[in-house]
């Protein structure tokens, strides 16, 4: 069984619905060129090529919902979780939906939370680094992360782009290239630093693209974090510890940083036990089936035990959402 924990959709509903102003029309043409961001059996076809056994959903990027007003925010997160259920619904055995919240109206989040647990059958979160500029260990997301430690809802962290920049950082498309990494590394930063893992220690917490640049600057964030560090002030000493390097490894990350040495680092940082295995399908050359090739050979060659692939490849995202062991 192969398990893919990080895949994206446009359900069509969600993209009729967007106002004006918050479609990307260059978007809107590509996905017609690619069928599996909006058909439910395009995706299926290609996962049974692939081998692979469950795709988790998440509404794909940009989240125009921090572009709209508040009321309109809550209802288009609702379509956009109607269309996600509509794909479970119809292949209950081949997906697993996450939702998205409009976060910036903490209340509604909450009621759209458990209106998506209880009456749509979606038991996964997907959650953006900010929440229109407020880092991740904002209190107004204080009741989701409630929530999801007390009934082990896994939370799906993707990237989106930092509200404070340089004006040209979007040239060559270097605000995605190299901005999305970094936007994810503060974001883990955040709900390390901000007391968030230390508040909630059973959150289970999936960041996008191999956890970014965590793994590889583990010493440099020993440095900084260690209670000797010159560069902390007395009040930060207090709240950091040698432990810090051990709350960053309560965190999973999935398998989308398709070059060995990259995913062997962040495999040592992490462990396999808290690497799973994600593609970001649909998107990528040849519709996506290049990513899932791609990132499935990098598993292949990680220098791990054959029961520690399996954990990566299926049995660490079965037991993050609850998938029954196959017959």
């Amino acid at each position: 069984m192969i398990i893919d924990v990080f895949t994206h959709v446009y359900p069509k509903p969600y993209l009729s619905a967007l106002p004006a102003s918050a479609r990307d029309r260059g978007l809107e043409a590509y996905l017609d060129y690619v069928p599996a961001f909006t058909d439910a059996a395009s995706r299926i076809q290609v996962m049974d090529r692939q081998g692979i056994q469950f795709q988790v959903l998440t509404l794909g990027y940009p989240p125009a919902l921090e572009n709209l007003n508040d009321a309109t925010a809550i209802q288009i997160a609702r379509l956009a979780n109607d269309g996600i259920a509509e794909f479970v619904q119809a292949f209950p055995d081949r997906f697993i939906g996450a939702a998205t919240l409009p976060l910036n109206t903490p209340a509604e989040a909450l009621a759209e939370l458990k209106r998506c647990q209880r009456e749509l059958g979606l038991h996964a979160i997907q959650i953006f680094t900010n929440v229109n500029g407020r880092p991740l260990d904002w209190e107004g997301l204080i009741p989701i992360y409630a929530i999801a430690a007390d009934e082990q809802i896994p939370i799906l962290l993707h990237p989106i782009n930092a509200h404070v920049s340089y004006n040209w950082i979007g040239d060559h498309k270097l605000d995605r290239l190299f901005g999305w990494p970094f936007e994810t590394s503060l974001a883990l930063s955040r709900l390390v630093f901000g007391g968030i893992l230390e508040r909630f220690p059973t959150l289970k917490i999936i960041a996008h693209h191999a956890g970014s640049m965590i793994s590889f600057y583990q010493d440099r964030i020993f440095s900084y974090a260690h209670p000797d560090s010159p560069l902390l002030s007395l009040s930060e000493k207090n709240r950091v510890s040698e432990t810090v390097i051990a709350m960053f490894k309560m965190f999973y990350v999935d398998t989308v940083q398709a070059w060995k040495p990259a995913l062997q680092c962040a495999s040592e940082f992490f462990g396999p036990g808290h690497v799973v295995y994600g593609s970001d399908f649909p998107w990528g050359p040849e519709g996506g089936k290049r990513y899932i090739k791609d990132s499935l050979a990098a598993v292949e060659a990680l220098d791990v035990t054959p029961e520690e692939r399996r954990r990566i490849l299926a049995d660490n995202a079965r037991a993050l959402f609850g998938v029954a062991s196959p017959c």
